[in-house]
């Protein structure tokens, strides 16, 4: 499967340049995007933009998840925040043979399959693992689906919950999948490389549309870069290999 990381950015600190702006209090948006990242090589793959800087991003996804199932090739595993634990969400994502792991919301009820009981396990670091399975969603909703559970306990802080559709334990164990959710803040580093580099944090334009315009052309160079990087990389390490068989 192909992991993707889903996650929205606000568009912040835009120039009060439109005449109603100016000597107003407070700060402007632009626009709000949903932005889809593979962590394999730091690519974002394809995005979603609202002209409202305040709506929820989770509302761009049935724009953006046919464009990303339409890419084709392996099946779409989606990591996601609880912002994105919802069942119609995950109608959205399981599409195509995709898959979810998602941070449990506890808007979205649980019931417990009395058929199954609960697992309890260590992580490396022996803190406990339970893993449940059940139906997330009221028993009249028509998307309800049979999930897998996994809490984390932590000895600081709330325990982490994820959701997901992988109900085999086998061959997805709970700590992989929890692993998986760990590496969904690979994305923030992104956002903050290319508002650092490509001076997203500074606007050119002053509406909107400017707004996700410019991000997009940010978005285009900070891949740029990066298949770049990648490919200086490998013909490092390619030359470090075959340097001795040139010796």
């Amino acid at each position: 499967m192909e992991v993707l990381i889903l996650d929205g950015k606000s568009l912040k600190k835009v120039a009060k340049r439109l005449v109603d702006t100016r000597g107003t209090p407070g700060k402007l948006l632009g626009g709000k995007l949903l932005v889809a990242y593979r962590p394999r090589d730091g690519l974002v793959l394809d995005m979603a933009a609202d002209l409202d800087g305040e709506t929820n991003e989770a509302k761009l996804i049935p724009d953006l998840m046919p464009r990303v199932h339409a890419r084709g090739g392996p099946a779409k595993l989606v990591v996601g925040d609880r912002l994105f634990c919802a069942s119609k969400h995950f109608a959205e994502f399981t599409k195509d043979n995709g898959h979810f792991v998602v941070r449990y919301a506890r808007t979205l009820s649980f019931e417990p399959d009395p058929k199954r009981p609960a697992v309890t396990t260590a992580d490396p670091s022996q803190r406990a693992v339970v893993e449940e399975w059940g139906w997330a969603g009221k028993p009249k909703d028509k998307l309800r689906r049979y999930v897998r559970r996994i809490t984390v306990a932590r000895p600081v802080g709330e325990a982490i919950t994820i959701l997901t559709d992988l109900l085999d334990s086998a061959p997805y164990p709970a700590t992989d999948l929890l692993d998986l959710y760990r590496i969904r803040w690979t994305i923030e580093g992104t956002f903050q490389k290319v508002t650092a580099i490509f001076a997203l944090g500074r606007f050119i334009g002053s509406t909107p549309e400017a707004t996700v315009f410019q991000a997009s052309m940010c978005f285009v160079l900070a891949n740029v870069v990066q298949v770049l990087q990648g490919y200086v990389s490998s013909f490092k390490l390619a030359a470090w290999f075959c340097w001795p068989i040139v010796q």
